[in-house]
């Protein structure tokens, strides 16, 4: 079993991808494992591809990181305050789900839960 191992991806899809592939990841090969240390999302512009890739792989551990529950605390309060806009939460939401209910930031709080609660839900705490 080969592992690979990678923490605060903050979004950033493309350099991620590049370093799976220059180190010779395979996608859904049970020979391989990625273990992904926390902080998935924010910050960067490619939350999209960040979630289909990791979302689609039967080889990954996900630990679930400090902003993992920042978004988390969106979902209970259901608005954003200052601090998700500089920790870069309220981004990840606006570039995922605003277009989806016409900017409205409130029902994008509530998709964003509906889609990534189950995402969240395979991660083991950190």
């Amino acid at each position: 079993m080969k592992i690979f191992a990678c923490s605060d991806l903050h979004s950033f899809f493309t350099p991620f991808k590049k370093a799976l592939d220059e180190n010779g990841f395979e996608p859904n090969n049970p020979e391989h494992l990625l273990v992904v240390c926390g902080d998935v999302f924010d910050r960067g512009s490619e939350s999209k591809e960040i979630y289909e890739f990791l979302n689609n792989l039967t080889n990954v551990v996900l630990v679930k990181g400090n902003h993992e529950d920042l978004m988390e605390e969106i979902w209970e309060r259901g608005y954003c305050q200052s601090h998700d806009q500089s920790n870069g939460t309220f981004r990840t939401i606006v570039d995922m789900f605003s277009d989806e209910v016409d900017n409205d930031t409130h029902d994008a709080i509530k998709l964003s839960e509906k889609v990534l609660q189950p995402f969240f839900d395979k991660m083991v705490p950190y």
